[in-house]
Formats: structure tokens, sequence, C-alpha cells
């Protein structure tokens, strides 16, 4: 099969690059490596023509060959004959019309209205947004489906994200998260500066705790963690940096949801409460008790809604201009440690993080 005239596959290129790789470091020749892989020599030499797409069954005898990555190379040769078919078949629609091929239909809803094509930015988002904590590593197939993006996009869209430093490829051929995100990341007023700034009260709140201690944020109508110091004897608890929970049901959620806005307040309370355990408050109207009760004292206590065994203590950090821009918590077994006891220890760490971050003591 060979490409439309000034038309390239980067699969293509990238299998054939792989390939000629292995040959070199294996130290053969091509008619060596037609004997290993058990090949005749016309088919090993035409593998590696830049216009030629070998079959599979001719990548995997390769690649076994010179002890590559079988399932890798096949996996790019599936793209790259996508990616020519596709090539292939809108070079010849332009050749029978005397000029560039129509653009495909767009995909229509479920009452058959037509959806607007999806922008490039919304693919290059999606695919990132297909990793999150139960899928921190994916292959090509696996981002191409959890993004819904047709294979050869999927690959155009990750080989620009891996160039760029977003996605990391394993020896494998499994993508991560790059370091070059994590960068960027960093630059959030509400992630590494905040951090930095909250870390001497956390590290005192735990020496004086030895217990679990928490930062966390408010995003959307989730908790999310940002830093967490944990204790090798302390109770267990679900929650990591970067993991979310929904605001009902933490101690640092209830905090952030009592000072949150009426229309934020308005919609977890009318929206579904999701129970973990029998203490899980459920009910709306105990809700909307409990957040003033939080706003009232300065402080909230998430007793056993996440676990059985624990209890959470959690206070509010303010920001310069007096608005809460995050909360902090310790966690503590729920039949050994009266909670009353963490409220004066956990208000002064919280108080500590907001004088730390500019705003003017009280």
């Amino acid at each position: 099969m060979t490409e439309p005239e000034g038309e390239r596959s980067a699969a293509l290129d990238e299998l054939h690059r792989r390939l000629g790789d292995g040959l070199t470091r294996a130290g053969l020749t091509k008619p060596g490596l037609a004997a290993r892989a058990r090949l005749s020599r016309t088919t090993v030499h035409a593998a590696f023509r830049a216009d030629a797409l070998p079959s599979a069954k001719t990548v995997a005898a390769i690649a076994d060959a010179l002890g590559l990555h079988v399932a890798e190379l096949l996996e790019l040769r599936r793209t790259a004959a996508a990616v020519v078919a596709a090539e292939v078949a809108a070079h010849a629609t332009a050749t029978r019309r005397g000029g560039p091929a129509d653009p495909p239909s767009p995909t229509r809803d479920a009452s058959g209205a037509p959806l607007a094509p999806r922008s490039a930015a919304d693919r290059l988002l999606s695919v990132i947004g297909a990793f999150d904590l139960e899928h921190p590593a994916l292959t090509l197939t696996e981002i191409s489906r959890r993004a819904d993006l047709a294979l050869p996009t999927a690959y155009r869209v990750v080989a620009a994200l891996t160039a760029w430093g977003a996605l990391e490829r394993d020896e494998v051929g499994t993508y991560h998260i790059g370091l070059r995100l994590w960068e960027v990341a960093t630059l959030a007023p509400r992630g590494l500066g905040l951090r930095h700034a909250a870390l001497p009260f956390l590290e005192d709140l735990y020496e004086t705790t030895h217990e679990n201690v928490q930062l966390a944020v408010r995003d959307g109508y989730d908790v999310l963690y940002i830093e967490r110091i944990f204790g090798r004897s302390a109770v267990g608890v679900r929650t990591r940096v970067g993991a979310r929970w929904p605001l009902h049901a933490t101690g640092v959620g209830l905090v952030l949801l009592a000072h949150a806005d009426t229309a934020v307040i308005d919609r977890v309370c009318d929206g579904p409460l999701t129970a973990f355990t029998p203490h899980t408050i459920t009910d709306p109207t105990l809700l909307r008790r409990v957040l003033a009760d939080v706003r009232a004292t300065g402080c909230a206590v998430s007793d056993r809604q996440i676990t059985d065994d624990a209890v959470s203590v959690a206070a509010p950090v303010y920001g310069p201009h007096g608005d809460v821009l995050a909360a902090v918590s310790v966690v503590v077994p729920a039949e050994t440690t009266p909670a009353h006891t963490l409220v004066p220890v956990v208000r002064l760490a919280a108080r500590g993080i907001s004088r730390a971050l500019g705003r003017p003591p009280r």
C-alpha cells in the first residue's frame, strides 16, 4: 500500500524508524534478519521500504526476531493502516471531484440533530482528561476509546502532546502524564503556592497529633486534596493527594461548602447525597443545619461519614481578602480520640496558614 503523494502517516514513519533501529542494534543485515525471522528476503526488504505498510504477520515476525515489543509495534501498525486508509480514501475522493475532499458529515445526537465538530483544543483536552487516578497509564488504543477519538486522530494528538512533554511514553509503549504538564500545574495559585505556605503549619499539626493531616480546596462540587501528611500508626484514610470526594461527606468538604456561594450550596443539597457509611449525611435539611453550625463555630466535624472508624476535624483557611481559599483537617480514630479536643489545634493551624497567605490578624 502506498500513500498519497505529499501525505505521510506519522505512525508509519515511527514503525519504520523502530524497525530500523532494532535492525541496527541487533547488528543484522536484512538477509540475516530474513533467516532469523523465517521470512523471505523479498518480504523483509519490502517491509523496510519507506512507502510500504508491512502486514501484521510480517511486523510480528520481525519484531520477535529483533527482540522488540511486538504488541506496541502491532498497535503502531494498526494506527498506520487506519491513517493510510483514510488518506488514500480522501485522495481518491479529491481526485474524482477535482478538488479537496468534502469534510465528513457531522455526528448527530440522540434526536438526530447534527453536533458541532470537535475543536482541536477539545480533542487535546479529551486526551489529557482520559487519565485519572484509576487510569494513570494508558495505551494508545485505550486513550482513543476513553477520549472518544478515532485511533488516527488520537495518535496525532498523543504524538503532539508527547513531543511537548505533556505525556510520556514508557519502554512498553504505555503513556503517562508528563513532567512538563506537572510543571505548568504547579503555577496554579491554589496548588504549589498554597501548599508551600501551608506545609510548616501542617507539619506542626502533625507533630502535635501524630495523626493524618490534610489540606484541600473546593473544585466545583468536589473537594480536591492538595497535600497530606500521614502517620504510620494513624487511622487509615481513603484520601490521597489529587483525590476528589463529595463536599458533604468530609470535614474539609463541609468547611468549604459552608463558605461557598448560595448557588453551590443549593446545588449540593438538591442533588443526590451519596452515602458511604450509615453515618453519612444524606438529608438535605440536616446538611443545611450542619453548614450553619460550621459557619457559626468556625470548624467542622465529620463523624464516620467516609469510614466507620475515623473522625475528621477541619477549619477554614482564609485569603488576604477574607474569602475561604482552603480547609485544613486532622483525621483521628473515632473510638479513642474525642473530636472536641482537636478543635483548638486545627483552628490554630488554619489561622497560621491564613496569616502566611496575607490575612490580617483578627
